[in-house]
């Protein structure tokens, strides 16, 4: 009866870790991807990272930081879309104070920590905007 019992809860235990492993799986976010969308299309990119928000604010931060670091480099070269680009991460932050003030906090921090100057910017943009900047100050990491 012993036995019984410890294989019922080891295939409960295993039924779980599936239950709980397949929705991470399927909700895993390719980052380049995201980047390279938002660089040749930012609308439509920025409509998937308000829906992504919902649920992996951290990836929508990576992927506007990342898209911020890659703006600094094309100023030198093609400083329209850097501009474009710029604006375009504006926008994407701003919307986001208004559907998930956290997320847009999170994306400006991991926008300053990968592109300072453009971070800055989107900062005094957002808080103009209305994000509290205790939102600012709860998703900073703490440093020494």
């Amino acid at each position: 009866m012993k036995k019984v019992k410890v294989v019922i809860v080891a295939m409960l235990v295993a039924l779980l870790l599936t239950v709980i492993t397949v929705p991470i799986l399927a909700q895993e976010v390719n980052i380049q991807d995201l980047v390279e969308l938002f660089i040749s299309d930012p609308a439509a990119a920025m409509d998937q990272l308000l829906e992504l928000a919902k649920t992996n604010p951290q990836a929508v931060a990576l992927v506007l930081g990342e898209v911020a670091a890659r703006s600094v480099k094309l100023r030198a070269t093609n400083p329209d879309l850097a501009a474009s680009l710029e604006s375009a991460i504006e926008i994407t932050c701003t919307t986001l104070v208004d559907t998930n003030p956290a997320a847009a906090a999170l994306a400006v921090v991991t926008i300053k920590d990968k592109a300072p100057d453009v971070g800055e910017s989107v900062e005094k943009v957002v808080v103009a905007y209305g994000l509290e900047e205790s939102y600012l100050a709860a998703a900073s990491p703490v440093r020494p």
